[in-house]
C-alpha cells in the first residue's frame, strides 16, 4: 500500500506600506485591529511630516496611539524615521514590498508625492491600491499600462462612492458589455446641502452646518465646485466604459450658484435639484460627452430619492440594460474598508 505524502502549505504575508494616515489611512489600521485584516503585514506608514519604516512588521496599536497623541508618526519607538513617502517607498522597495497602498490627500496639479511613487511600483510589479483619486485623473492610461506590462494590480474600488462597489460591478461584474450612459451622484457633501437648501437653508448654512457634523472638509471647495465628482466621473470613463478622457473633457458646474429660488421652483413641479454625473455615449457617432452640473429630476425617480448623504450610479448597458446602486454613507470607515476589500483581494490571489 502506497504511503501518502502531504505537502505543508505556507502562508506567506505580503507586506504593504501606507502613504498617508488621515481619517482614511488611520480607519483602515482600525479595522485591521478589529480583525478586518488581508494577509499583509504593514512595514511602513507616511503622513505630512514623515515615515516609520520596519521590516518586521509595525505594532499597529501602538502606532496609532503615537498618531494620536502627536499627530505624526515621525519619533515613533519600533523601527525607522524617514523624512517623506519617497524615502519610505525607496527602503521598502529594498525589502521587496508588495503593495504600495495610496491614502494620500488629492493634489490636482501635480499628482502629489504618490504620484512618481505608484509610476515606479507599478513598473517594477509591485501592486497598488488606491483611495487618492489624483494620480487615476492625472495619469490613468499610463499607470494603467505599467500595471498590464508587469503583471501589477492596480486597483481603486475605493476612489468613487466609499464603500459602494461602482469599479468592481463596471470593471467585473458587467464585463461584455457596452456602455451607453454611466450617471449617478458621487458627492455626498454637496448631495447634503442640496438637501438642506430643501429645507430652506442657504447654500452657505448647509455647508456651514455639513463642516458642523463632520462631513464637509474647512475648505469644502472641492466638493461644492464639483470636482471631486468630476474626478470620479473620469475614473469611470477611463476604467469602465473604456474612453481616455481627463478633467478638461468634463462640463463642470457646481451647486454654489444654486439659490432657494431654484429649488422652489423645481418643488412646484414635483422635482428637486441633484448634482449629477453623466458620460454619454452617442450610439451612432461614438462621441462621448461628460458633465457635471445642478440638474432637475423628479422627486420619486431614482436621482430624486437619492438624497441627504446618499450617493448613488446607474450603469446603462446593452446586454445588462440598467443596473443602478446606492449606498448611504455617513462616515469614513466604508471607504476604509473599500481600501482593505482591494487588499484581501490581491492577498488572496498571491
Amino acid at each position: 500500500m502506497r504511503q501518502r505524502h502531504t505537502r505543508q502549505r505556507f502562508i506567506v504575508m505580503a507586506k504593504a506600506i501606507l502613504l498617508g494616515f488621515g481619517n482614511v489611512g488611520r480607519r483602515c489600521i482600525e479595522l485591521i485591529l478589529r480583525g478586518v485584516s488581508p494577509k499583509m503585514t504593514i512595514v511602513g506608514i507616511s503622513d505630512s511630516k514623515g515615515g516609520i519604516f520596519c521590516d518586521t512588521g509595525l505594532d499597529l496599536a501602538k502606532l496609532l496611539e503615537h498618531k494620536n497623541l502627536s499627530g505624526s508618526v515621525v519619533k515613533f519607538t519600533q523601527g525607522t524615521t524617514l523624512s517623506s513617502s519617497q524615502e519610505l517607498y525607496d527602503l521598502s522597495k529594498q525589502h521587496d514590498v508588495d503593495i504600495v497602498i495610496d491614502v494620500s490627500p488629492v493634489d490636482l496639479k501635480t499628482g502629489g508625492p504618490a504620484l512618481p511613487i505608484l509610476q515606479d511600483a507599478l513598473s517594477n510589479g509591485i501592486h497598488c491600491v488606491l483611495a487618492n483619486k489624483a494620480p487615476l485623473v492625472l495619469d490613468y492610461q499610463n499607470l494603467s499600462s505599467l500595471a498590464k506590462q508587469n503583471q501589477a494590480s492596480l486597483s481603486f474600488s475605493a476612489t468613487v462612492c466609499g464603500g459602494l462597489p461602482v469599479v468592481n460591478v463596471g470593471r467585473r461584474d458587467l464585463r461584455g458589455a457596452q456602455f451607453q450612459r454611466i450617471s449617478g451622484i458621487f458627492n455626498s457633501t454637496s448631495n447634503y446641502v442640496l438637501a438642506e437648501m430643501e429645507q430652506g437653508k442657504t447654500v452657505e448654512q448647509a455647508i456651514s452646518e455639513a463642516q458642523e457634523i463632520g462631513i464637509a472638509e474647512a475648505d469644502p471647495s472641492l466638493d461644492i465646485d464639483g470636482y471631486d465628482t468630476a474626478n470620479k466621473l473620469v475614473i469611470l470613463t477611463n476604467a469602465v466604459m473604456g474612453h481616455a478622457c481627463t478633467l478638461e473633457d468634463v462640463e463642470l458646474i457646481g451647486v454654489g450658484n444654486v439659490t432657494k429660488k431654484d429649488i422652489d421652483a423645481a418643488k412646484e413641479t414635483g422635482d428637486t435639484i441633484r448634482l449629477v454625473a453623466t458620460t454619454s455615449r452617442n450610439e451612432s457617432s461614438g462621441v462621448v460627452t461628460m458633465s457635471v452640473k445642478p440638474t432637475k429630476v423628479s422627486m420619486t425617480s431614482f436621482f430624486g430619492q437619492c438624497s441627504n448623504t446618499s450617493m448613488c450610479c446607474r450603469f446603462e448597458t446593452d446586454i445588462f440594460e440598467t443596473i443602478e446602486l446606492k449606498t448611504d454613507e455617513k462616515g469614513v470607515y466604508p471607504t476604509s474598508a473599500a481600501v482593505l476589500r482591494d487588499c484581501f483581494e490581491i492577498c488572496d490571489a498571491r
